[in-house]
């Protein structure tokens, strides 16, 4: 298990939550392509999310075997 590229990873989960905040909260869509674009960002930073998640689980599971 490699501690040091758990914690990076932690801290990249951290960064595409904050965006995907953002993206979710604070922006405001003025139009359609505004709206479709708002909805492939969020698609787009929730796939990377799963995907560094199941990095992490991948990481844990090489230490304890």
């Amino acid at each position: 298990m490699d501690a040091v590229k758990i914690d990076k990873l932690q801290q990249k989960i951290l960064k595409l939550k904050e965006e995907l905040h953002y993206w979710e909260v604070e922006f405001q869509p003025s139009g359609n392509m505004g709206k479709w674009g708002r909805s492939v960002r969020i698609t787009t930073l929730t796939g990377k999310i799963k995907d560094t998640q199941d990095k992490i689980k991948e990481e844990l599971k090489k230490g304890y075997k």
